[in-house]
């Protein structure tokens, strides 16, 4: 039986080395980002870095950087102030969630401990009793702590921390998908080149 690499050579469609060695390329890393797409699809002369995410997220972390290097006390205080209101509102969300959950969970957990299933098929209620066990101790054995509301000046340098990591992170994510591309273009650009011609 072939396979997705193979079936073309079976059916006759690919008989030269190149043809077939090239639409192998796809199983390497150079051709990662191809792994999706339809196994007749040519591969690229070279290929593009795909930085898009962080080429959008990277102008709003030195953005977010510059406000909060220029923030007044006054403006940390409020910032400060938004910014435990928005977080205690979400902790009160994940709170009621994660009592959600266990009532759930419970309320399963106490059907099949009641159920008294035909031996045969006792091993799935065993199952179950496991399942249920673990995901609520998984998704309702910890509840994480009420946030606490911090000083402007101590939310003020966690914040600039926050936004410097980001900028950080962003520039090197781009400069090392740029470097990756490079790696694979260089890779394929030696495929073409030792391949004979056609």
């Amino acid at each position: 039986m072939p396979t997705g690499y193979t079936e073309a050579v079976q059916s006759g469609a690919i008989t030269t080395l190149p043809a077939f060695a090239l639409r192998c390329a796809r199983a390497f890393g150079a051709a990662i980002t191809m792994r999706d797409d339809p196994m007749d699809a040519p591969l690229p002369e070279a290929f593009t870095p795909r930085t898009g995410y962080n080429d959008e997220r990277l102008p709003q972390a030195q953005a977010a950087l510059a406000r909060l290097l220029t923030m007044t006390p006054e403006q940390a205080e409020v910032a400060a102030f938004d910014a435990h209101q928005a977080e205690a509102a979400s902790y009160q969300k994940y709170v009621a969630e994660k009592r959600a959950h266990r009532k759930r969970y419970t309320a399963m957990l106490a059907q099949v401990e009641a159920w008294q299933p035909d031996p045969e098929v006792a091993s799935l209620r065993d199952f179950m009793l496991e399942q249920l066990r673990t995901s609520l101790d998984f998704d309702c054995g910890y509840e994480a702590p009420a946030p606490v509301r911090m000083g402007a000046e101590a939310w003020r340098e966690k914040a600039i921390a926050e936004a410097e990591r980001d900028v950080k992170y962003h520039t090197k994510a781009i400069a090392d998908e740029v470097e990756r591309t490079a790696g694979r273009n260089r890779w394929l650009a030696a495929l073409r080149a030792s391949l004979p011609a056609t």
